[in-house]
């Protein structure tokens, strides 16, 4: 069988061995890539998996991959796959005493692994039913053992030992099991609901009924940060202008297409900050996924702005971009507890329980590259990968770090906030040259950093990652602990915020204010 499986993968990746040698010289690289994805989309959900997975993974790709590869989070095909029965689906929701009405005839989404449907139960509760595509654990699991060989042959030949390739491999069937057994997002999705129940506006779907391949959970109104994003920048298009200019400019767009001032933009790029920090320093149990695609966006009906009546050409032509589905958007009312929005996370079956040991040293790390201990930041960093033995100069990759960590930091001098991406991109791109084998945790948690700044960004260009963790790190038990520990020099950053904080202060307010009077500032200038 994986012989007759081998010999299928190789006849569908054929054109892609044909392409790649000559793709530079014969073809343009955006056909190139499109054969890619559809050649991926054809070898079956594993490789999708697979695709999507590396797609995030830039400590181990170069970034010209992992954005190319980043496609196949967009649209999956699934030409593998046979049609799911919505009628066979009811039947199997009733056998399981879940009162069902109606389903829909067609998919709302539609993945590698699962589709969405959207329905109704006899008491008139909306649902969305998540269903396991027919076929797909038998490709699945043959296809997984391949891997596995796959990773085993390569831990034993010397020149490949060192890319590490079994223990990704393993990551990633361990990353994809996780997936297929609705019952796991089930529970996932529970203990979110437990960790935010108190906060009015972030919330996560109600899981109703779960078993290995069904999914029966709440329906949420919305609009999905991804589709909003995309529909500004198709507005927006290509422009020359500086970063700065452009992010504004786009952030505006996306104000007009959503209705919404600017003090609600901000408000849910903030909050969308605080929810992942509390995922990681109080919960410790973060979301795996948390792209765009998996946020969706509830507005009040009071949430949109005052002077939409007098909305400007710009605002006109953005809405009209977006269809039928702004049109019913202002009609839906948030349950939030008086906010004017609500953030619905979806897709939680991926989620990374912390260690507590790992939670201290992401809180280490954070306090030591805030108050400009930048050479104990790239330490603790590299004190965190369980492998350096095949970095072959440890001291130009501590130091290339603590570079890194000093170029985001001057960015609180220079711009008045901090882009946490961009040290966490040069730190992977680092850990990729160096050959760093950086913790599973820690690599999970820094990408998503990634994606829900991303995000944030959009919203608000000033939004500000340091300011949303240090409201989690100060309320840490372990903290007077690390205030013994560490210098003078961090020790009394760490006192004045806290001191500042209990006045009533913002301490980069403060700090900013005080750079631009001091004396040591106007000398630096």
């Amino acid at each position: 069988a994986s012989i007759w499986r081998l010999l299928q993968l190789a006849v569908i990746m054929l054109p892609v061995a044909i392409y790649f040698p000559v793709e530079v010289w014969i073809i343009d690289p955006s056909t190139f890539w499109s054969l890619v994805s559809d050649r991926i989309d054809r070898a079956g959900p594993c490789f999708v998996k697979l695709a999507q997975w590396a797609a995030t993974r830039r400590d181990l790709f170069p970034d010209s991959l992992c954005a190319a590869l980043g496609r196949m989070h967009e649209s999956v095909s699934a030409p593998w796959s046979t049609a799911i029965e919505p009628s066979e689906v009811c039947s199997s929701l009733r056998n399981a005493e879940l009162d069902i009405q109606s389903l829909d005839s067609r998919p709302y989404a539609s993945g590698s692994m699962a589709e969405v449907y959207f329905g109704k139960l006899r008491d008139g509760t909306e649902v969305a039913v998540k269903c396991l595509r027919p076929g797909v654990k038998r490709l699945l699991e043959a296809d997984l053992a391949l891997l596995l060989c796959f990773g085993n042959w390569a831990e034993s030949l010397e020149p490949l030992r060192m890319l590490g390739l079994k223990k990704a491999a393993e990551e990633f069937c361990e990353h994809v099991q996780m997936q297929t057994d609705f019952r796991t997002e089930a529970s996932h999705l529970q203990r979110f609901r437990e960790n935010f129940e108190e906060l009015g506006s972030i919330r996560f779907p109600s899981p109703l009924y779960a078993s290995q391949e069904l999914l029966v959970l709440s329906r949420e109104m919305g609009r999905e940060l991804s589709r909003v994003f995309r529909d500004a920048m198709t507005f927006d298009g290509p422009e020359e202008k500086p970063d700065s200019d452009r992010f504004e400019s786009h952030a505006g767009t996306i104000r007009s297409i959503l209705g919404i001032p600017e003090e609600v933009s901000q408000r849910i790029a903030s909050d969308s900050l605080a929810a992942y920090m509390r995922m990681i320093f109080k919960d410790h149990f973060i979301h795996g996924d948390l792209h765009p695609g998996n946020v969706m966006l509830k507005l009040q009906s009071g949430g949109s702005s005052s002077s939409s009546g007098q909305a400007s050409a710009q605002t006109e032509e953005a809405s009209s971009l977006i269809g039928k589905a702004s049109d019913h958007l202002s009609s839906v009312v948030s349950r939030a507890r008086g906010q004017p929005f609500e953030l619905i996370i979806l897709d939680a079956g991926l989620a990374i329980p912390l260690p507590s040991e790992k939670v201290e040293a992401l809180r280490s790390l954070a306090l030591a590259i805030i108050y400009g201990d930048f050479n104990r930041a790239a330490q603790i960093l590299y004190d965190q990968s369980p492998d350096t033995s095949n970095c072959q100069d440890p001291q130009a990759f501590k130091s290339g770090l603590a570079k890194a960590f000093c170029d985001c930091r001057k960015q609180v001098y220079e711009d008045g906030f901090v882009q946490v991406s961009d040290a966490v991109l040069e730190s992977l791109r680092l850990v990729r040259q160096y050959n760093v084998g950086l913790d599973t945790t820690l690599t999970w948690t820094l990408l998503g950093m990634l994606s829900i700044e991303g995000s944030a960004r959009q919203l608000d260009p000033e939004v500000d990652c340091a300011r949303a963790a240090t409201r989690y790190i100060l309320n840490m038990p372990s903290l007077r602990k690390e205030l013994q520990s560490q210098s003078w020099h961090t020790s009394k950053h760490m006192f004045t915020e806290m001191l500042l904080n209990w006045f009533g202060i913002d301490y980069w307010e403060w700090r900013n204010s005080w750079s631009a009077i001091s004396p040591w500032q106007m000398g630096k200038s």
